[in-house]
């Protein structure tokens, strides 16, 4: 559609000029519509901010007075030069025809262009005037564009100008570098309400130390070395971003870089790099592609982001979406790196329950990990052993538990035991009644975390019988600030000579109780309680295996760590799990 528009503009042009025009007129009317394109460039950003200062038309402000100020000057200045040019002029009959189709062609060609950059400034679906980027999979290496790429032509002439005669200290073709790569990036989720504009002021960034050389070893969110790209410096950011920022795509943030050692930054020519990801923990990142999205959320103070910079340039500015922008103190060196900045997005995490990617090889590995405490919750859901009331633990428990329940409150805060089901026999012809409270499972509400914690339950795979289990073989809990969550305890079911015989452990007594668990600096259990998983050494088999974490409000737990791997098992479907 975009390509038989421009040449219908462009055959319309040509056919007016032949019939009804002169060739210096028609080269008038040229010159008029080209000085006009110079004064809607250089701006229509300015007329724009003053009214989104006024909160009026603001998605529209920049398309309308890219238009305005087009037409209104073309208007001026074609009006003069029509009156300058009412003396006839001859030029012989072939290079007055030949002329007057040649300029009204190169007439149509700008005004397609400026047509087409102002529908790609606008609000508009992404397929409006053309699709320049597949959504799904943005390819800023091989755009689409529409036949004779004429807002690649009306946007280049003036980047050329802005670096000429007519340059400020600021040139459009550096704040502006890929100018409708940026316009149609800007819009590639904005039919999911990804606004295209954002306050002059929503980019922050430090001091010093804002952009710097990323550290060697950096791995994937799956823990895998990141991979290079050939004649790129992988490069990281830092932007100070928070929820008045609003959601964004990766798309609508570049980082605008010129070659090494330009003392005229913000002059002359630039290349705009796009993010591959943040820093999502220490030596990790969180990678994205164009057209993911990202929340800051209340919480959000600086987020690392990283960059693939060709070899020879380096950052000069940052931009986000179509109006913010700000000046990148220069790149410092690598031994001047600063203290890692780890983001999350907690729109992106789960938080009652996750299932975990498939982990290597291991004795046990965990499969869903969730989080809870009430009977709706997700907290050991699936397990057969149910405990409604203290009486009923006591029925349960057998003589040979190594630790007796300790109960406060009617919760159990530290045990060792073994428990049996209790099954009974209904009567003759008369079904079993059950009522809907003793079909819950209130074990969950029974353990009682310590004050300021949640439990966690990571259900595992039923390991092997034959051999008691150490705790240090259990799996454990990696949060984004690399810190290590060992278990406070589990519930296992196995099948034995007695039938179905259940161990549950279980501390949550911290400090100086005589059977309490330890707790390092960031609130974490360094210990695993228990210290051996017993029911595997006399069950035939084991039918589940839950394994329970005891972790601080707030924590965003990133991946989960079978015994003897290197690398923790990620989620599926979700960046993190946040412990609400």
């Amino acid at each position: 559609m975009a390509s038989i528009a421009v040449l219908l503009i462009m055959a319309g042009c040509a056919a007016y000029q032949y019939l009804k025009g002169t060739f210096t007129r028609a080269f008038a009317t040229f010159m008029a519509a080209l000085c006009a394109s110079i004064v809607a460039f250089a701006w229509f950003e300015q007329l724009a901010d003053l009214l989104i200062q006024q909160e009026t038309l603001t998605d529209w402000a920049q398309p309308i007075c890219f238009m305005v100020l087009f037409i209104v000057t073309f208007a001026v200045l074609q009006t003069i030069a029509t009156t300058l040019t009412r003396g006839p002029i001859d030029l012989g009959v072939m290079a007055e025809r030949a002329g007057r189709i040649v300029l009204g062609l190169f007439l149509g060609l700008i005004l397609s262009g400026m047509l087409l950059t102002a529908a790609a400034m606008a609000p508009m679906s992404n397929n409006y005037p053309y699709q320049r980027f597949e959504p799904a999979r943005p390819d800023t290496q091989n755009p689409q564009k529409p036949l004779l790429n004429p807002d690649g032509f009306i946007t280049r002439w003036f980047g050329i100008i802005s670096n000429g005669s007519l340059s400020s200290g600021k040139s459009f073709a550096v704040l502006h570098a890929g100018f409708l790569d940026q316009l149609f990036l800007n819009r590639l989720a904005i039919d999911k309400n990804i606004p295209v504009l954002a306050g002059s002021t929503t980019i922050e960034l430090p001091p010093k130390a804002a952009v710097w050389p990323a550290p060697e070893g950096l791995k994937d969110s799956k823990g895998a070395p990141l991979s290079s790209k050939t004649g790129c410096d992988l490069i990281m950011a830092r932007l100070g971003l928070t929820a008045k920022t609003g959601p964004f795509t990766v798309g609508q943030l570049r980082l605008i870089c010129k070659q090494k050692d330009d003392k005229k930054r913000l002059q002359g020519n630039a290349t705009n790099v796009y993010p591959i990801g943040y820093l999502r923990s220490p030596g990790q990142l969180q990678l994205k592609g164009l057209a993911d999205q990202i929340k800051p959320d209340a919480q959000t103070r600086w987020i690392d982001f990283a960059f693939y910079v060709p070899a020879g340039l380096e950052p000069v500015a940052v931009a986000l979406k179509a109006n913010a922008i700000a000046e990148v103190p220069p790149l410092v060196s690598a031994d001047q790196e600063p203290k890692p900045m780890p983001f999350i997005q907690s729109s992106e995490c789960a938080t009652s329950f996750a299932k975990v990617a498939h982990a290597a090889s291991a004795k046990i590995y965990g499969l869903e990990l969730a989080s809870g405490t009430s009977s709706s919750s997700r907290l050991l859901e699936g397990a057969s052993l149910s405990v409604t009331d203290h009486n009923a633990w006591t029925t349960m428990q057998t003589q040979r538990s190594i630790k007796p329940a300790k109960f406060d409150r009617d919760q159990i805060t530290c045990v060792r035991a073994e428990l049996k089901a209790q099954t009974t026999t209904p009567e003759p012809n008369r079904p079993r009644q059950q009522s809907k409270e003793s079909k819950e499972n209130k074990l969950p509400q029974m353990l009682k975390p310590a004050n300021g914690y949640r439990l966690l339950s990571l259900k595992c795979n039923t390991p092997a019988v034959g051999s008691a289990i150490r705790g240090e073989q259990l799996p454990t809990l990696i949060d984004a600030s690399g810190t290590v969550h060992r278990p406070c305890g589990l519930l296992a079911a196995g099948k034995t000579s007695d039938g179905t015989i259940f161990e549950l452990d279980y501390c949550s007594l911290t400090g100086n109780a005589p059977d309490g668990i330890t707790l390092d600096d960031n609130g974490a259990v360094v210990k695993p309680f228990p210290d051996t998983l017993w029911l595997t050494e006399q069950a035939e088999s084991i039918s589940q295996l839950y394994v329970l974490y005891m972790v601080k409000t707030g924590t965003v737990i990133l991946s989960v760590q079978p015994a003897g791997a290197q690398v923790g098992a990620a989620f599926d479907g979700a960046e993190a799990f946040l412990v609400n």
